[in-house]
């Protein structure tokens, strides 16, 4: 048999079975056609209520494995976005202005009790953002998310859920910085000069302040709704050179 005469043997198979899978193809569809009429013409249950085609099993088993589908791919994708071994990711750092000074005036007990709430108001609204409280200490905190716009919004909310919080029952001025860059990992902890840079950057914030650095605020471009001012170049205390800071707008 010649190179031609097995081409177009081969053609004609593949024809043969494409058509073969049209009819079945049309099969299926006229059986659940089929299916969605009759489950129309029959009334199901009490009162005499006639089915709706998405109440069909047919329906019902096709949208749950999408559903599954779906999930899974949305899983997968997250996954994909914060996996551990990522080592770039925004930080956040953020404690409480003239904590001290709030501390004396409440006491001990209540004071502790204010922590206690706050620490628990961070993890919430740093869980909504995909983001995870990495460790506190006294009314300072530390929190990784995977995406700057993460960090910003949830910087935005834990402002607006601690000026006035009625679990907390006092107003607690945040000063929070982020920053974005590389971090090395070790016992559930990280660690690294871009660390120590978004630590100094919340340093230099006012009580309900977010500042950001250059290099975060450079992979906000994009993102609408958020607006910054420029605060120039200035010293962060143990790090070499001026850094590029900007202030997030209330």
């Amino acid at each position: 048999m010649t190179e031609a005469a097995v081409a177009g043997a081969i053609l004609r198979v593949g024809v043969v079975l494409a058509l073969a899978g049209r009819k079945a193809a049309r099969r299926r569809r006229a059986r659940l056609e089929a299916t969605f009429a009759d489950h129309r013409a029959s009334p199901t249950g009490r009162g005499g209520r006639r089915a709706d085609p998405a109440e069909s099993p047919v329906v019902a088993l096709v949208q749950g494995s999408l559903g599954l589908m779906g999930s899974a791919v949305s899983a997968l994708l997250r996954g994909l976005e914060d996996r551990d071994d990522d080592p770039t990711v925004t930080i956040l750092f953020g404690d409480v202005e003239d904590s001290t000074q709030r501390n004396v005036e409440m006491g001990d007990e209540r004071w502790a009790e204010v922590l206690q709430t706050l620490h628990a108001v961070t993890k919430e609204v740093v869980g909504a953002h995909r983001g995870r409280v990495v460790k506190t200490q006294g009314d300072g905190f530390m929190v990784l998310l995977p995406r700057p716009t993460h960090g910003v919004r949830a910087a935005i909310d834990l402002r607006e859920a601690l000026a006035s919080n009625p679990r907390i029952g006092a107003v607690l001025p945040l000063r929070l910085g982020l920053h974005c860059g590389e971090v090395v990992r070790g016992k559930g902890d990280v660690f690294g000069t871009e660390v120590v840079k978004a630590a100094r950057i919340a340093d230099r914030a006012k009580g309900g302040e977010v500042l950001l650095s250059h290099e975060l605020a450079a992979r906000l471009d994009e993102v609408g709704g958020i607006a910054t001012d420029d605060l120039g170049r200035v010293k962060l205390k143990g790090l070499p050179g001026r850094h590029g800071l900007r202030r997030l707008r209330p």
